[in-house]
């Protein structure tokens, strides 16, 4: 053979190996039409995707239309369901080797696998059943894949050569406890205190750095620094430039996501505050960008005594039913309450026996198991975990801890969510059935962890907003208060009790008319109970207050698009009005800009420059005023830095002198800082977007980014497998974009609403839902990202329930039979 055909040759293999590789994995894409056979089956069962792609699964039984939503769970979002149940069990490693490894320990240490098994044999007769025919429509797919000639599994499978292991019906438990963990935030600010202690920080220049809720009135934090032995003045360090990419906990101990990264919006109005006179209800959970969205839209039919029964709303896939949305009765939504369910305790060890620790009684054994965790092409790691009476012994630098903990201590986690009897899914499932809203606050009652504040409506007008879970009770002179890590051998700080389910917060057609959560403090001074300290920021929730409580006109659907869309932002007008005349008094720089801030209406509009501006001037400001004091614990705070912050030591209310440079012989002022901040901020805004400020845009900086997992950790994949596209909002809007100053992209948007909902109680079908990306999982389908547009325009899809509206202009339709019967 000549050189002229080798090199032919050669050119054509090149050419055809990635063409039938595409041609591959096309091959796994999912139809929307087709017909199939499941074993299980008592009835046939049709799914119609209408235009949208919403699958509309019409059934004759409701274990019929779980088998079904598992088989179609399976076909659209295995790969996501793949990782909720491999990361809960800690067996990353398994996939991805050593470098998951860190993740795996700390996921094995919680336990999850054990909890998830246990609590199954716990639910209620009807619970399993649902979850079981669940399984089987998961399991009739894998089954459907392995019979198939080519490979059915999305792309993520074949690169990374991973098989799934048949589904069983406990894994969908470990789905809520996943869920549980990514929206349980109070064990962060227990551990930043105990950093800043350790620091030798006083308990007023703690408060400085994790704000209290200004409606909130706490005790005393406890001087931390004479409970543990740390040093009562400030451990200064060399004042450096920190990278924008660290992280706390550089040693790794964490989810592939950030823990506690959650907020979100709900409110329901009753029809004394609308013009159509009948309930509206909103809700946008927000969670940690990803594609595909955490959620996936469905409707599910089915009988039930003759009589039709539908169910309509945002599922999670891996979980049965719908999780947030609607059936013919009632509507709800959820936003997480930041209920205070964790406490870390320091448990002081035996010199000379490091398996025991002190107790009041004396010294007492650590339980100790050793598992293995497998690691693809390397040899098992052998884990052990020990667990005292509070709880798992963590990872001893999970979160940076071990400069914080004193020589001779671990520290163990108690956490409501850590129980072989955990009900919470009975009450998922009971509430997709209620018919009222006092039938649905009864369904609740099984509610374990997480706590959430739902609010909820029915078709005779009432409404209501309850926040079910176990709530603990603490001594009452526990004056810590789940606010940071205590001395496990003190009776003092071991939990009392829990709350009955007459004692939960709780509310049924308030005179108002309206009833509304946002993550902050949602009960009054006069609950009689402690739910937390720790809120999230109080700006979203003073903003629903103002624009849907306070307003004075009727409320209509576009009002509820309006505010679940609102881009205002109260704190950066604040920071505005206070870091403004700084500069107009002093310096003749940059008029135009100046005269354009003032101007400002407070939008996160994503075409304007000025929403760029405050939030780099914002960002520069936290810079030069904390990490002189903070060093590598600055990371602690900076990833969803608290703007309340920096406002309270401009204000000049701070315990300490924060604005002045402790490694400079001068005594610098918050006016020189805050002129510092501009002058840095502004460079770095200009060698970022270019010279001229007036075609700075906002939205090209607050990247919506809708990170595949793990695809976007991977350069050239992260192109395909993410969806990034500029949105509006910010981290103090309702219309939430929450930002990360750690990150090498401070400005991308990484939380924000996975799901948006109105329901419309005048007439439900008109209700309307998006979530953040696309129905479907697999990068190939049209139907990957296409709902992200519409999301990032604050547009929505239809949630119909009606056949006549969802089978037109459908995209296809299936049909399930009984493969022994039909």
């Amino acid at each position: 053979m000549n050189i002229k055909k080798i090199v032919w040759l050669v050119c054509f293999l090149l050419l055809s190996i990635p063409i039938a590789g595409g041609l591959y994995l096309r091959c796994s894409l999912t139809s929307y039409q087709g017909n199939q056979q499941l074993a299980d089956l008592q009835h046939s069962v049709s799914v119609v995707y209408d235009k949208h792609a919403v699958p509309h699964i019409e059934a004759k039984s409701l274990l019929d239309a779980a088998r079904v939503q598992g088989y179609v769970h399976a076909q659209h979002r295995l790969w996501q369901m793949e990782m909720f149940r491999m990361t809960a069990q800690g067996r990353l490693s398994e996939i991805f080797g050593e470098k998951t490894l860190q993740t795996d320990i700390f996921l094995r240490t919680l336990g999850f696998k054990r909890y998830a098994e246990k609590s199954f044999g716990v639910l209620q007769d009807n619970t399993r059943a649902v979850l079981e025919a669940y399984t089987e429509g998961i399991n009739a797919y894998l089954e459907f894949h392995e019979n198939s000639l080519v490979s059915r599994l999305s792309p993520e499978f074949t690169l990374l050569r991973h098989q799934p292991e048949p589904w069983q019906p406990w894994h969908s438990l470990l789905t809520v406890k996943l869920m549980d963990l990514t929206l349980s935030a109070n064990m962060r600010p227990e551990i930043n205190r105990l950093a800043f202690a350790a620091r030798g920080l006083s308990p007023e220049e703690i408060n400085d750095l994790i704000r209290y809720a200004p409606d909130d009135n706490p005790p005393a934090l406890p001087d931390l620094r004479k409970i543990f032995g740390f040093p009562t003045s400030l451990q200064t360090t060399k004042k450096t430039v920190l990278p924008p990419a660290v992280q706390v906990a550089q040693s790794g101990y964490k989810l592939p996501w950030p823990i506690g990264v959650s907020a979100s919006n709900n409110w329901v109005v009753s029809g004394q505050r609308t013009e159509s006179g009948f309930p509206l209800l909103t809700n946008d959970p927000h969670l940690g960008l990803t594609t595909p969205s955490t959620f996936y839209l469905n409707h599910l039919s089915y009988q039930q005594d003759g009589k039709s029964m539908n169910m309509t709303g945002a599922s999670i896939p891996s979980i049965p039913l719908v999780l947030l949305g609607r059936n013919d009765q009632i509507a709800w939504g959820f936003t997480t309450s930041y209920l205070d369910s964790q406490d870390l305790f320091i448990e002081k060890l035996k010199s000379e026996d490091v398996n025991q620790y002190l107790t009041e009684h004396g010294w007492q054994n650590f339980e100790q198991t050793v598992e293995n965790i497998n690691i693809k092409n390397a040899e098992p790691y052998a884990l052990e975990i020990k667990h005292s009476r509070h709880g798992p012994v963590l990872p001893e630098d999970f979160q940076g801890m071990k400069e914080s903990v004193p020589e001779g201590h671990v520290v163990a986690l108690q956490w409501t969510s850590l129980t072989e009897k955990d009900t919470t899914l009975d009450a998922l499932v009971g509430i997709t059935r209620a018919t009222s809203v006092e039938h649905f606050k009864q369904a609740l009652k099984p509610m374990v962890s997480p706590m959430q504040t739902i609010v909820v409506a029915d078709v005779e007008g009432n409404i209501g907003m309850i926040a079910p879970s176990q709530i603990v009770v603490r001594h009452p002179e526990n004056q810590i208060k789940g606010r940071a890590p205590v001395p496990g051998w003190l009776p003092l700080y071991a939990w009392q009790d829990k709350l009955e389910h007459a004692e939960w917060p709780s509310w049924e057609n308030p005179e108002q008319g309206v009833l509304f959560s946002a993550n902050y403090k949602f009960v009054d001074d006069d609950y009689p109970h402690h739910l937390s300290y720790d809120w999230a920021r109080q700006y979203r929730h003073y903003r629903i207050q103002a624009i849907i409580q306070g307003s004075s006109q009727k409320h209509t659907v576009n009002s509820m698009l309006a505010g679940v869309t609102d881009d205002y932002s109260p704190p950066l007008v604040l920071l505005r009005d206070a870091v403004l005349p700084v500069l107009q008094q002093s310096t003749d720089d940059e008029p135009e800009l100046l005269d354009a801030l003032q101007q400002w209406d407070g939008r996160m509009n994503m075409t304007r420059p000025e929403p760029l501006v405050m939030m780099g001037w914002f960002k520069q400001l936290a810079d030069h005023i904390l990490i002189d004091e903070l060093g590598d614990d600055f990371v602690r705070i900076n990833r969803e830095l608290d703007i309340n912050i920096v406002l309270n030591i401009l204000a000049g209310n701070a315990a300490r002198d924060w604005c002045d440079d402790l490694n400079t012989t001068y005594v610098e002022s918050c006016e020189w800082q805050i002129h510092a901040a501009f002058k840095h901020s502004h460079q770095d805004l200009q060698q970022a977007y270019g010279a001229n400020w007036q075609q700075w845009q906002w939205g090209k900086a607050h990247i919506a980014y809708n990170e595949h997992r793990p695809f976007a950790k991977v350069e050239w994949l992260a192109k395909w497998f993410n969806t990034e596209l500029e949105s509006g909002g910010g981290p103090y809007t309702l219309l939430r974009g929450q930002t990360s100053f750690n990150a090498a992209d401070p400005f991308y948007n990484r939380a924000g609403a996975a799901y948006r909902a109105v329901y419309d109680f005048a007439n439900l079908e008109q209700s309307l839902f998006i979530q953040n990306t696309g129905q479907s999982g697999h990068v190939m389908s049209p139907q990957y990202k296409d709902y992200a547009h519409y999301w990032a325009q604050g547009d929505f899809v239809p949630m119909w329930i009606k056949a006549e509206n969802y089978q037109t202009d459908s995209l296809g339709k299936w049909t399930f039979k009984n493969r022994n019967y039909n």
